[in-house]
């Protein structure tokens, strides 16, 4: 296995499948991952299994077919990474 321990991994499509399988070992690496989708009810599932099993993860809703929300995202998600750093 590779150690991931201080990184961040942003996963699209993690909400379900094969993404959520990524989810799933990208934080048994040591990563905090960010799970993007939109699928709200499996999101948080995913997140809330990797939290529970001792891990990092925070869900955000997110359509990366929209720029907008894109945009959105990456300036919410570097105010929050500030936290994580400190």
């Amino acid at each position: 296995m590779f150690d991931l321990k201080g990184k961040t991994a942003i996963v699209t499509g993690g909400a379900k499948g094969i993404g959520a399988s990524i989810c799933m070992v990208l934080a048994r690496a040591g990563a905090h991952v960010a799970i993007l989708d939109i699928d709200d009810d499996h999101g948080f599932q995913v997140a809330e299994q990797i939290t529970s099993d001792g891990f990092q993860a925070t869900y955000y809703h997110c359509n990366i077919a929209e720029e907008a929300e894109v945009l959105v995202f990456f300036k919410m998600f570097l105010l929050s990474t500030i936290a994580w750093i400190f």
